[in-house]
């Protein structure tokens, strides 16, 4: 399965960055719609960095405390505040949903751009690749209190074409 880099990548050592990519995991019998825990190597952070909650994307691999690695899936929380290695590329996001308790994955680092370009060549095989070339995904990860301020110049229109998802977390204003 092939994967990108992580927001969080650079907080874990180099023996975890190797290990992704050439240790095998298995899907865990806890697995389920939420997320794949995967069993294998252990993925050690760099010291004991927290975190803040910050908005998750289908297919991100967070990283547990102990290490363990989770593939995030169909409904993953909106926010979460374990680290993220890695995503899994949109090409074979498809492939996640075909694991089984006890598959054995294996997971091959790819540049952006090369995640791109199998997205693109996905989307043309399925017949798609008009929208798969005009497509831009915008990830909107901000507090509501912040949304109207940030939007109030009327770029709302603008902005939404570009919109892919939205995740929202509830919660009053800060301070209240």
């Amino acid at each position: 399965m092939r994967i990108t880099r992580g927001p969080q990548f650079d907080w874990f050592a180099d023996e975890a960055h190797r290990a992704l990519t050439s240790g095998e995991f298995a899907v865990s019998e806890d697995s389920n719609r939420l997320g794949l825990r995967l069993n294998g190597p252990r993925l050690a952070a760099r010291g004991n960095a927290e975190m803040i909650s910050e908005g998750t994307p289908l297919g991100a691999i967070q990283v547990t405390a102990s290490g363990q690695a989770i593939v995030l899936f169909v409904e993953q929380q909106t926010t979460g505040g374990y680290p993220k290695i890695a995503n899994v590329i949109g090409a074979d996001l498809h492939s996640v949903g075909q694991l089984r308790p006890r598959d054995a994955i294996r997971f091959e680092e790819v540049s952006l751009g090369a995640a791109r370009e199998l997205w693109i060549e996905q989307t043309e095989v399925a017949g798609f690749r008009g929208a798969a070339l005009r497509m831009k995904r915008v990830d909107l990860n901000c507090d509501m209190g912040e949304l109207p301020e940030m939007l109030a110049n009327g770029s709302q229109e603008a902005l939404m074409k570009f919109v892919t998802s939205v995740n929202v977390a509830c919660g009053g204003p800060r301070g209240r």
